[in-house]
């Protein structure tokens, strides 16, 4: 599995390539009940590769619904993400005792296409990073792996803070060795989420896909999550 080489124990990771089919309950039927047929094929088969995270990790299978920002919601006790593109759905799971947060991100080994898009994604380090990187690994599209660690990153900070981070908030800088390090500027660097202003993150690439994940243990010294209740 793909996702296997972005999180191990305690995370659990699930993944599939092909459709698979998984009961949902009327909240997460109501959350997609005008969604177009691909979009609930990937809702419903990334559900179910959470439902067999859940199991291995000796969890009850549980609903998954998204927050108003389209989170996914997880029982107090658990941590997890889930990700899904053409062709690809994962999820990755574990308990708050072992890990406060987990982030996952998939995206397909493709160039960013968008100048736009590039721009709003990468900045001159990074860009020239890819550049650099590119010479020896053409194989990877380190554009896109930039873009896919930045959204783990994020995946892994918004439930611990609920404050938006954008692009240019962050200076992601890949290595060849399937690890990246995140260096976090501007005054969000002051919060220390993870430790520090930098936190590293894992990729791993295959079968026209980049994987990414981010998660962070309980034993890290990190500041207290924002609270919504």
């Amino acid at each position: 599995m793909l996702i296997d080489g972005v999180v191990e124990d305690p995370v659990i990771g699930s993944d599939s390539e092909i459709e698979l089919k998984h009961p949902l309950s009327a909240a997460e039927r109501a959350a997609v009940s005008h969604a177009a047929p691909n979009r609930l094929a990937e809702f419903t088969t990334v559900r179910a590769c959470a439902a067999r995270a859940l199991r291995r990790l000796g969890e009850y299978e549980t609903e998954i619904v998204p927050d108003a920002h389209r989170a996914p919601i997880w029982p107090r006790h658990l941590v997890g993400s889930l990700t899904h593109c053409e062709g690809y759905c994962a999820a990755a799971v574990a308990r708050k005792a072992h890990i406060r947060g987990i982030g996952i991100d998939v995206e397909p080994n493709l160039p960013i296409s968008d100048e736009l898009t590039r721009q709003l994604i990468l900045g001159a380090e990074e860009h020239a990073l890819c550049q650099a990187l590119a010479f020896n690994h053409a194989s990877i599209n380190w554009e896109r792996l930039i873009f896919s660690a930045k959204e783990s990153l994020f995946k892994a900070w918004w439930p611990l803070t609920l404050t938006w981070l954008d692009f240019d908030d962050v200076v992601l800088l890949p290595r060849a060795n399937g690890d990246f390090v995140a260096h976090i500027s501007g005054e969000l660097a002051a919060m220390k989420l993870f430790g520090s202003s930098e936190v590293v993150g894992r990729w791993a690439a295959g079968r026209g896909f980049i994987m990414t994940s981010v998660v962070l243990p309980v034993d890290e010294h990190i500041g207290e999550p924002r609270c919504t209740d």
